[in-house]
């Protein structure tokens, strides 16, 4: 198992499945999702997963950080699983990827057990 933390997520590699979950009260500008990214291709060591992204902690984000976070935020992954809580965040997040064209498999879940069931199809 592979594990990394910061003060803004968990990084955590296991069974075949990275999982990012962010930190209580995070709140993402462009300098944090540049940060994310980076750190968390770092970790990958080139490798691509099918990543479980848990933003359920998020509590407000910018319009730049979005931005990157959708166009370079699904760079080395297989598939991804995007873990929101119902309501609000699931419109922003489904908004956010019809706005921008994924290479992979994403899709908004606000369930873990079928986020994981997903994302156990493209390891």
């Amino acid at each position: 198992m592979i594990f990394y933390e910061n003060d803004f997520f968990i990084l955590s590699i296991s069974d075949g499945i990275l999982s990012l979950e962010y930190r209580p009260e995070t709140t993402i500008d462009l300098i944090a999702a540049q940060s994310i990214v980076a750190k968390r291709m770092q970790v990958q060591e080139d490798k691509i997963y099918p990543l479980i992204l848990d933003m359920r902690n998020v509590i407000d984000s910018d319009k730049s950080g979005r931005d990157h976070l959708a166009q370079y935020g699904f760079v080395l992954t297989k598939a991804t699983a995007i873990l929101v809580n119902p309501g609000v965040s699931a419109i922003i997040a489904s908004f956010y990827l019809k706005r921008y064209t994924c290479e992979v498999p994403v899709q908004v879940f606000t369930e873990k057990l079928k986020a994981v069931e997903f994302l156990k199809t493209f390891k």
